[in-house]
């Protein structure tokens, strides 16, 4: 045992030892004048001697049995780390829906209107515009777009942004807009109807029409995660300041009616948000990385549901969705897309059936009532609300949607009469052929009655 300290009391002599223990020993003195020795008898230094030897095997066990300890603990340093990397805390990063990060070629945008691809040269950046429902000249297109890091992709129209510039491009015109002096541009949308931006540090969220007439300016609470619009809808989330996982906020905007809702935004544990989103319905949507796919139902209410499993390997790119299915492109696990391909997969998505079919109903009934779209859209959308009421075997309320919302003799009748059938709603299916022959509408009235 290699001794660390001394300590000598004129009696009795202190040696503390590396591993923590500490012997006491009679002190041997020698006096000059004698020329003597005086010290311990030969008893006491044999019980002197085991003493020594006692503290000696008490440290050789004591350090024994830390470099077994020690090795006990380096034995599963990798199944260990692998565990601490698992319960890492998730880290919410900023994202346009749609967008790739890596390469000299990459995406600023892709969903339903198209693509925009950032090409950076040696010298310049391009940013190549290509509108999938425009095929005339004009749905191609390249534009000069020096400190272009973000984009949004609209009908007919692109938004880009430097951290302080904002350009509109529509096909034959384009609007420029300078962003005031300290503040830095993290989030862009676009629709036919406005732009929008986030600007940090401020927190501002900065509302315009397409050629820059201010419609609102917001000072928000949280810093900015996504934007996206659609119509008459700006749908953005946010994110607080979290302790152990991300804590998401919501708001979504109808600038028609000037209105404004908030609440909480769940993701699954140990995730993060990877994509929003608005359905060719005007719902709007989350995909995280577990690979939920959840769609805001109520807007009273606030609540959203899960409708699909992805998958967590996230080996699907989300696109757009509309017509109960959400269009991806698969892509290796934790890779981006190169190209915006035209082959999608297909994932179906439904609303829920069973003790939350009633708020999806009543969810559906809200949104067809507030939609102001064309009629072929409505009926779309009211047949989807008719079959929901058919799932709950809710005839009334089924035949009320069918005689109010569908178009009488149109297509969508001979579908809910089919739905009914087959439900052996017979009852329901015989009314419903009574609208389709064109007859006068009967007055509303319970089924059965």
């Amino acid at each position: 045992v290699e001794p660390s300290s001394f300590a000598w009391s004129g009696q009795l002599l202190a040696v503390g030892t590396k591993t923590g223990q500490v012997a006491l020993l009679p002190a041997l003195v020698h006096t000059d004048t004698a020329n003597t020795t005086t010290g311990p008898s030969e008893k006491e230094t044999k019980e002197e001697v085991a003493e020594v030897k006692e503290v000696s095997e008490v440290c050789s066990a004591s350090e024994k049995q830390a470099e077994e300890t020690k090795s006990a603990d380096a034995e599963p340093s990798t199944p260990l780390e692998k565990r601490t990397e698992l319960f890492q805390p998730a880290v919410q990063m900023k994202f346009q829906p749609g967008s790739t990060h890596r390469g000299r070629r990459r995406l600023l945008a892709w969903n339903e209107h198209g693509c925009l691809k950032l090409v950076i040269g040696s010298k310049h950046r391009l940013v190549e515009v290509d509108y999938y429902k425009c095929r005339d000249p004009s749905s191609l297109r390249e534009i000069k777009a020096d400190g272009v890091e973000i984009g949004a992709l609209g009908p007919g129209l692109c938004a880009l942004a430097s951290s302080r510039h904002v350009a509109v491009h529509w096909a034959q015109s384009s609007f420029e807009h300078l962003v005031p002096d300290g503040q830095c541009v993290e989030a862009l949308a676009v629709s036919r109807s406005f732009v929008a931006f986030f600007a940090s540090p401020q927190r501002f969220l900065h509302i315009f029409t397409p050629a820059f007439t201010r419609i609102a300016e917001l000072d928000m609470p949280h810093d900015i995660v996504s934007m996206v619009a659609f119509d008459q809808m700006l749908f953005c989330v946010f994110q607080a300041q979290p302790e152990v996982e991300p804590q998401l906020h919501f708001a979504l905007f109808d600038l028609q009616k000037n209105d404004k809702i908030c609440g909480c935004l769940p993701i699954s544990p140990h995730s993060t948000l990877r994509w929003i989103g608005f359905s060719a319905e005007e719902q709007p949507l989350t995909l995280d990385s577990g690979g939920v796919l959840r769609a805001m139902l109520s807007t009273s209410s606030k609540s959203w549901i899960p409708v699909a499993e992805v998958g967590h390997e996230c080996k699907l790119w989300p696109v757009e969705a509309g017509g109960g299915v959400l269009r991806c492109m698969e892509v290796r696990a934790g890779e981006e897309p190169q190209v915006a391909a035209q082959r999608l997969t297909t994932v179906p998505y439904n609303l829920p059936v069973g003790f939350e079919s009633d708020a999806a109903a009543g969810a559906l009934l809200k949104q067809l009532v507030r939609s102001k779209r064309g009629r072929s859209r409505s009926d779309a959308f009211s047949l989807q609300l008719f079959e929901e009421h058919v799932k709950l075997k809710d005839q009334e309320l089924a035949y009320d949607v069918a005689r109010c919302y569908l178009t009488q003799g149109s297509e969508q009748l001979s579908l809910a009469r089919s739905m009914a059938e087959k439900s052996e709603l017979h009852e329901l299916a015989l009314k419903l052929s009574q609208l389709i022959e064109g007859g006068e509408r009967p007055a509303k009235r319970r089924l059965g009655s």
